[in-house]
């Protein structure tokens, strides 16, 4: 059996048009008309300005995103929308720090990730490490 070579992958662009291979599988997988997908989004558009609590961007990037999250299922979409919005902004049901990005926070995470090796409270606990070192030691050389 001949080997085949896998494909090229290039990272998506949502600023270019979709290829005609793209604009198939969305057809196929979301139901998307590539004709339609202006109106889909003034839609969502006006849905979102009727929702004065909800707070975030309108471009079309970005609620593409979950018009095709939600096969273009708008109360699916809005729900979605809704829970993300609240989870950003919310401290009682979600954790808006997780979004913020003060300087002092993003140095330290560069320095863990600069370690490039687990550190407790990293998802590698010290039992966990122990229970390691200590296989290591039995395993024969």
């Amino acid at each position: 059996m001949p080997k085949t070579t896998p494909l090229q992958y290039t990272l998506y662009d949502p600023a270019k048009h979709l290829s005609s291979a793209y604009k198939k599988r969305a057809a196929k997988e979301l139901g998307e008309d590539y004709n339609q997908v202006a109106v889909h989004l003034e839609s969502f558009r006006r849905w979102l300005k009727s929702m004065p609590h909800l707070k975030c961007t309108t471009n079309k990037t970005f609620l593409l995103g979950f018009l095709r999250h939600s096969k273009y299922n708008h109360m699916k979409a809005q729900r979605h929308l809704d829970k993300f919005c609240t989870f950003r902004t919310s401290s009682t049901e979600g954790y808006p720090a997780w979004f913020e990005d003060p300087a002092t926070n993003r140095r330290n995470w560069n320095e863990l990730v600069d370690m490039k090796e687990p550190q407790p409270g990293c998802g590698v606990d010290r039992r966990a490490a122990k229970r390691n070192a200590n296989m290591e030691r039995r395993m024969p050389t």
